[in-house]
């Protein structure tokens, strides 16, 4: 473990005692750039003037060193590599140094499945532009989702829950059809959304003298019910008989109003 600082010699012929002296200093070793997110500590040394604590790369180290060699990963991510003279390492370690020393250590962010519901009907769910949503997403991202009623559901008011929480608008509105909602990843996440339905609207029957005869709630593209005929009392001219209504009983897709004829 030891060399020495002069590589000389010479050969003398012994005729008397002879004393022998050799200045002799412990070797020293490379360390390799300490990669980020890594800690090295000398524990012991050999080399009485060696620092005992924690080390640089530009620091000496010295045969029989005893290295502390440990990582701190950063929140959100994980290790893909820990290798020490390319041996790889499962988890933090005590290395005696016996060569130069080099150390590699890469994490990487961790990633996480988002679950969007399996069925959407009634509205649409896409990234802030209107483009599809990424479904595997890193530690701590920011995803923003645009909710978009379709046709027929405009007037529901959405309950909006990331893993069982409710979210709120954090741009736009329902009724612009163009709200945005926020939320940050930290782990497997599912979207749930609820209370999405059919528009209902309202159907009036009126009379010649626009008395309301009925009044019928009716779910988008429903029909309304038949009613019993309405009348219109005979005058001095005339006798009146229900000839229809004015508009025909077709689907509903609005609030509808019908005026009986004679």
């Amino acid at each position: 473990e030891y060399t020495t600082q002069k590589d000389e010699y010479e050969v003398a012929q012994i005729t008397n005692n002879v004393y022998i002296s050799a200045n002799v200093t412990l070797k020293s070793y490379a360390l390799s750039e300490i990669p980020e997110g890594v800690m090295v500590t000398r524990l012991s040394s050999k080399n009485e003037n060696a620092t005992i604590g924690q080390l640089t790369s530009r620091d000496e180290i010295y045969h029989y060193d005893v290295l502390s060699i440990y990582y701190t990963t950063t929140p959100g991510h994980k290790v893909t590599e820990f290798k020490i003279n390319g041996i790889d390492r499962s988890n933090n370690c005590i290395i005696t140094v016996t060569q130069n020393t080099e150390i590699s250590y890469i994490e990487d962010i961790i990633t996480y499945d988002l679950e969007l519901p399996a069925d959407m009907t009634g509205y649409e769910l896409t990234d802030e532009n209107g483009g599809p949503i990424t479904t595997v997403v890193g530690h701590g991202t920011d995803v923003y989702m645009k909710l978009t009623l379709v046709d027929g559901y405009t007037k529901s008011k959405p309950v909006v829950r990331v893993n069982g929480k409710a979210i709120g608008i954090i741009s736009g509105s329902l009724t612009d059809n163009n709200a945005v909602y926020k939320f940050t990843v930290t782990n497997d996440t599912i979207i749930d959304v609820s209370n999405v339905v059919l528009n209902e609207y309202t159907a009036l029957f009126k009379n010649y003298d626009d008395s309301i005869i009925a009044e019928q709630t009716v779910k988008h593209g429903g029909e309304v019910s038949n009613i019993d005929n309405p009348s219109k009392p005979s005058d001095d001219m005339y006798n009146y008989i229900f000839a229809g209504w004015d508009n025909n009983l077709v689907a509903v897709v609005g609030d509808a109003t019908y005026i009986a004829t004679y």
